[in-house]
């Protein structure tokens, strides 16, 4: 434990093409953190809130947090922390879950992408420290990503459920409406009390 602190102490100055798309990811990571705060708040009663609402919660921390590991990352590597003008989440209707849990895919999505981009960076700097670093977040990433898309093809299995129920129903409705209609006497028609 303490050589891998006297390690990571030594790892010296960051270099400085990794320093902006820290403080980028940094940034992306608190934006995500407010949608993922403002999706898990779209449904108002517990009796309603989908599964997936919870990871939506437990995300709004992570990804706070997340970003403050980047920064104490650039402030223990002497890099410059200068986070860009954090956009407001760009919120729509979330209340269709499939709606909601593909916004949050290509989130994570953008935020998969940007720390491979920085991989990348760090792997043509022989910076062996940001390697490491950035290796606990890109599993997590693959995690998050593969939750979604199996809430997603759930989502959307279940929906279809849904439809050939509703045209099951449908279906059982018309033809008791009809055997019904057939048995009734018509206008006109006789019938005969025994």
């Amino acid at each position: 434990m303490a050589e891998q602190q006297q390690e990571e102490e030594n790892e010296g100055p960051i270099s400085e093409e990794c320093v902006a798309p820290i403080n980028q990811l940094a940034a992306r990571q608190l934006q995500m953190g407010d949608a993922y705060l403002f999706m898990a708040t779209c449904y108002r009663e517990e009796m309603e809130m989908p599964g997936f609402v919870i990871f939506f919660e437990d995300q709004a921390e992570v990804k706070r947090f997340q970003a403050k590991r980047f920064i104490r990352y650039l402030r223990k590597r002497q890099g410059t922390i200068c986070l860009p003008k954090i956009e407001k989440p760009e919120i729509g209707n979330w209340g269709n879950a499939i709606v909601a849990l593909t916004s949050a895919l290509q989130m994570e999505n953008v935020i998969t992408k940007n720390l491979e981009d920085l991989n990348t960076l760090a792997t043509n700097a022989n910076d062996a420290g940001l390697l490491k670093f950035l290796k606990d977040f890109l599993i997590k990433q693959k995690r998050n990503t593969a939750y979604l898309e199996r809430q997603i093809s759930y989502e959307h299995q279940s929906e279809e459920r849904r439809r050939q129920e509703m045209s099951e129903m449908t279906s059982k409705g018309e033809e008791t409406s009809e055997s019904s209609t057939a048995s009734l006497p018509t206008a006109g028609s006789q019938t005969s009390i025994l």
